[in-house]
């Protein structure tokens, strides 16, 4: 007992006691900013892999909608270039069908009229036989070639091959408009795949994307799920504005200005040379060889550069059909034989004026030139053969006019017509049996076995460059403000709380951690479905500035999970402070 006193009032005199006192208060305090740096750093590594996330699922939304855009413009490139073989073959094949049709049907005509008017020589007795034949050697000689036309005119079918060119086209206009549309509809299901490993691989619970297939136009469209992508910024079922620009691509392509052809520009000094030619829409034309304002349809040869005449030209149907026109006026169907009174009259009448006039002592050169014309503008035939007609004049049984209703030169047909006319409505959108007049050319088309055509392709893919359902306006070298919102991506992201000390011991409940980001699909040249120069980038959320239309959007929408960040959305809603949209945005 004594030692055990002593023991301790030599530890009540030990100084080692107080450091030890010490060392056990301050572990308190140390612990406590311990445990702030963990859970703080937690807390801040969990909001960064968060914002990482929304920012990454934003940016793969706009940049998948870029590389879509872009594959989108050049197919509607190749579109435009396959519609023009396409259009052009079918013109030529269907023209080469009705010419030689024309020219058949002119054939029988003719052998029918000879059969017709020189059948009376038939009963004669003994030479009439010899006379009929002799009466139809002129018309049956006209069918013969008029029959040897027809058939060098089918043998174009041999040597160009307008419907092997057709059906290729065809192909390739079916292959392009199935490509565009497996775009435009898988688009959402794409960004929701795509999101979903951006989630995983960020332990994100859970993300929504605003806007999501809002309009409900893609095939991918699934109100089921919530997390799927918005469409791209295009717009189907609008003619309006596709079709025009459609028109112009074809004949205009790259369409800009050429200051090279402004004498007061050009002159003011050498170095404008270097800019005698501004793109100004469709940009892809000009980037694939196309020179300024020239599109498809002027892509024959230097020539030529108007691709129907070009095409008129070269497969030699405008020669064909100028040649036939011509001949078609002449007098090649005659009345009858022996025209013995023909040429005694006509010389009786020109040697007695020449006469009367020598007897006054007047100049007979009138008379003279007039004789002389008169021969050289007889058809030898005319001498022998009494009267004639042409085939423009003459019509018996024949259901087709065998003459051309309007002048066939080389340049301008019923090919290049046909093309232009096809083109037009494709332009406007609107099928031959709609508009009167058209629809008797269809109508003729259909009448003699023409079913060749270029097939029907959906164009109805264009970017909504206003309001939906107005004609758009041509946007050159846009702002990013340019872009409303069909072209902006507000992606939220959330991660789920963790257990932590704040939680357990502090009583802090958290929601978790939500946070946004913004991806942005745009163009620097121009707003047009035949640009490929769409690109993506992360620009301010300033969709969240419209909180409304995103509460509105979240509405019976957004998932479970985001439940309480949108009832805090909806505290913030209309009682924001003045700085609400710099914070969002930032």
């Amino acid at each position: 007992m004594i030692a055990l006193r002593a023991t301790l009032a030599d530890l009540r005199r030990d100084e080692r006691g107080a450091f030890a006192l010490i060392a056990l208060t301050a572990v308190l305090p140390l612990m406590l900013i311990l445990f702030l740096i963990v859970n703080s750093g937690k807390s801040t590594f969990d909001n960064t892999r968060t914002q990482d996330a929304a920012d990454m699922i934003a940016m793969a939304h706009a940049t998948e909608a870029a590389r879509a855009m872009n594959t989108l413009g050049m197919n509607h490139v190749s579109l435009a270039q396959n519609y023009t073989t396409a259009v052009n073959a079918s013109s030529l094949h269907n023209t080469i069908n009705m010419h030689a049709a024309v020219l058949g049907m002119a054939s029988v005509e003719a052998g029918y009229y000879a059969y017709q008017t020189c059948k009376k020589y038939k009963n004669i007795p003994k030479i009439g036989a010899i006379l009929m034949a002799a009466c139809m050697i002129p018309a049956t000689t006209y069918a013969a070639e008029l029959a040897a036309d027809a058939a060098l005119t089918l043998a174009l079918h041999v040597t160009i091959n307008p419907k092997g060119a057709l059906d290729n086209a065809n192909d390739a206009l079916l292959a392009l408009t199935a490509q565009n549309t497996e775009i435009v509809d898988r688009f959402p299901d794409v960004i929701r795949q795509q999101g979903r490993l951006i989630a995983a691989e960020h332990k994100i619970s859970d993300f929504y994307i605003d806007a999501s297939c809002e309009k409900g136009m893609a095939e991918s469209c699934d109100n089921g799920t919530q997390r799927q992508g918005m469409e791209l910024p295009v717009t189907r079922n609008e003619p309006r504005a596709v079709y025009p620009r459609f028109c112009a691509a074809l004949y205009f392509g790259t369409g800009g200005v050429d200051l090279g052809k402004i004498p007061f520009l050009s002159n003011i000094a050498p170095q404008m040379g270097s800019l005698a030619q501004i793109p100004a829409i469709h940009g892809s034309f000009h980037r694939r060889g196309f020179d300024i304002n020239s599109g498809p349809m002027y892509g024959g040869s230097e020539d030529d550069p108007y691709l129907p005449t070009h095409i008129s030209r070269d497969s030699t149907m405008g020669d064909k059909l100028k040649h036939y026109h011509k001949v078609s006026q002449e007098k090649r169907l005659y009345d009858g034989l022996i025209n013995a009174f023909q040429i005694p009259g006509i010389t009786t009448e020109l040697i007695a004026g020449m006469a009367w006039r020598a007897a006054w002592g007047l100049s007979t050169r009138r008379q003279e030139t007039k004789l002389r014309e008169a021969i050289e503008s007889l058809n030898p035939l005319e001498f022998l053969i009494i009267g004639g007609k042409s085939t423009k004049t003459y019509r018996s049984f024949n259901p087709l006019a065998t003459s051309y209703p309007f002048d066939q030169r080389i340049d301008s047909n019923m090919f290049t017509r046909m093309v232009e006319l096809r083109t037009l409505a494709q332009c406007s959108s609107v099928q031959f049996s709609a508009v009167p007049g058209i629809d008797a050319m269809g109508g003729f088309l259909d009448a003699i076995g023409l079913v060749t055509q270029v097939e029907d392709f959906d164009l109805y893919n264009a970017i909504p460059l206003e309001e939906e359902g107005f004609v758009p306006s041509v946007s050159i070298l846009p702002d990013i403000d340019d872009f409303h919102d069909d072209y902006n991506a507000l992606v939220f992201a959330l991660r789920a709380p963790n257990e932590r000390w704040a939680g357990r011991y502090f009583r802090t409940h958290e929601a978790g951690y939500l946070r946004y980001a913004q991806g942005l699909v745009f163009n620097p040249d121009e707003i047009s479905i035949y640009s490929q120069n769409w690109r993506a980038r992360l620009v301010p959320a300033d969709k969240m500035t419209r909180l409304s239309g995103v509460l509105n959007r979240m509405d019976g929408e957004v998932p479970e999970s985001f439940g309480p960040y949108r009832t805090y959305l909806e505290r913030l809603n209309g009682a924001a402070s003045a700085g609400w949209a710099d914070a969002v945005t930032r």
